[in-house]
């Protein structure tokens, strides 16, 4: 047991956090804590896994996502509170934006935003695509979310990164995982989620990958397997027969694994 802790508390510690959270939000039938639960589980796990949690310099890299998922936090809890009623749209492109500068190092000067322009664009687009194709329909957002946060390690794992990117990705899944319980949906909740899952995503690529380079490789599939999985959802699930009432969750399963599955192809082809 103890082994396991060792190997794994960074992915503990997220579901853990993210878990009581849950269990929180459901006595109090909602609010802020389930705005919080996912957010604050991410926050945690990666701060476990950072080697040097203290040290806020260098900005915008893998070991400092958790500075990233306090931020996101923050919008999703201010957005609850004060722009409840303005729908998704305003946090949203708030969450892309500021993700986005994160991904591309947190620039501070005008010459530096415009050198990092292309990532700080690319990785916004990929939050906003993460977040409203997780929204986008049936079944509930929280399953298609932890689809597109348990897609990642898998995928990584099959495209032979490196174990501590898989370990990095794990923190996301873990702490999607107890989002099933909240009581409720149409919340912010999945909000900083989707933009955490969409910075992992966009460090694989930019670290492992070649896709910025123009090139592209199994890393770079690795990386855009989650987005797969969410576009791959809504006609799988609407044309499976078989499960009953599990029929959502067994095509969402179908559709995970349809997307590792492209990431083995292509890693057989680049071969």
């Amino acid at each position: 047991m103890f082994g396991i802790w060792r190997e794994y508390h960074g992915p503990l510690v997220a579901l853990l956090v993210s878990a009581a959270l849950v269990l929180l939000a459901r006595r109090a039938r909602g609010g802020m804590a389930a705005t919080a639960a996912a957010g604050a589980g991410l926050a945690a796990g990666w701060y476990m896994l950072s080697a040097a949690p203290l040290t806020l310099a260098p900005r915008g890299t893998p070991d400092r996502l958790f500075l990233l998922s306090l931020g996101l936090v923050a919008i999703a809890l201010l957005a609850t509170r004060f722009a409840a009623g303005r729908g998704p749209w305003p946090p949203l492109v708030v969450v892309a934006i500021a993700t986005g500068w994160w991904v591309a190092g947190a620039p501070q000067s005008q010459a530096g935003l415009l050198a990092a322009l292309h990532v700080e664009l690319a990785v916004a687009l990929l939050v906003i695509m993460t977040a409203r194709l997780g929204a986008a329909a049936p079944p509930v957002e929280a399953l298609r979310m932890l689809a597109a946060a348990a897609t990642l390690p898998a995928a990584l794992a099959v495209a032979h990164a490196p174990w501590a990117w898989t370990l990095l990705s794990l923190v996301p899944a873990a702490a999607a995982l107890p989002l099933l319980l909240l009581p409720r949906g149409g919340d912010l909740a999945s909000l900083p989620l989707a933009a955490a899952l969409a910075a992992t995503q966009a460090f694989a690529t930019l670290l492992l990958g070649r896709l910025i380079r123009s090139g592209f490789t199994a890393a770079d599939a690795a990386a855009l397997a989650p987005l797969l999985t969410l576009a791959l959802i809504g006609p799988v699930v609407a044309r499976v027969r078989i499960g009953g009432r599990f029929a959502p969750v067994l095509g969402v399963a179908l559709s995970a694994a349809l997307a590792v599955l492209a990431v083995w192809a292509v890693r057989r082809w680049r071969v």
